[in-house]
């Protein structure tokens, strides 16, 4: 489950978040949408860790993320988070099966489980003609694909995801809404911010960032 509680973010004197609030079951795709500049990749980034609140908490399976010390909060997003972002952040020096596994690149044990577990994602994904290859030489599906394939490695509670359709084309969009959907159905939790109503209509629940306090659930499907 994930609770983002009364979260306040203010850059300077602009209030980009103020006093937002919602609660995301376990097992349920969330979709943010809003217009550009909302502030609802600044509330994705808070939920990962990445980024501090200025007041109020996000708390995921009754770990408070603010109350985690940096390596505290690494190895709890290394074993529970997984990311999709629209602009993939993929490491440019590193194959695609490095990529993949990038979270366990530095630790010596379960190589081999490694291994099986970057070959499975490399077939459901399509990408095994291109284990060793470097993004640079992949198209955007294929890094989009790749990046999906890393959110999903460490078999990850929750995913979130940062416009993650925006760049791709329709049957590359289907796909990665396909996966959260079958992560979903498996028992993971996805948050996805977008201002894609398309792309949020696939999600169980669509919350709207109308201003930087107010989250309204527009809908539910499922």
């Amino acid at each position: 489950m994930l609770i983002i509680d009364n979260v306040s973010k203010q850059y300077g004197e602009v209030n980009v978040l103020d006093g937002v609030s919602t609660k995301i079951s376990e097992g349920t795709f969330a979709a943010i949408r809003g217009a550009s500049g909302s502030g609802k990749s600044t509330l994705l980034m808070i939920c990962a860790g990445l980024m501090n609140c200025d007041g109020g908490k996000v708390v995921i399976n009754d770990t408070e993320i603010a109350a985690l010390g940096p390596q505290e909060c690494n190895t709890f997003r290394s074993a529970t988070l997984g990311f999709v972002f629209q602009r993939f952040h993929l490491v440019p020096y590193l194959s695609v099966a490095d990529n993949i596994r990038l979270v366990s690149l530095n630790q010596k044990d379960g190589r081999e489980k490694d291994k099986d577990r970057v070959e499975e994602l490399l077939g459901k994904f399509g990408l095994s003609h291109r284990a060793g290859h470097i993004p640079g030489k992949l198209s955007v599906g294929e890094q989009q694909r790749c990046a999906l394939a890393r959110a999903l490695f460490n078999r990850p509670q929750l995913i979130l995801a940062d416009e993650p359709a925006g760049n791709l084309d329709p049957d590359n969009a289907a796909l990665v809404l396909d996966t959260f959907r079958e992560f979903t159905d498996d028992g993971g939790t996805v948050l996805m911010v977008t201002h894609d109503p398309q792309a949020a209509e696939r999600a169980d629940e669509t919350w709207m960032l109308e201003s930087s306090s107010q989250l309204c659930k527009m809908q539910t499907t499922a």
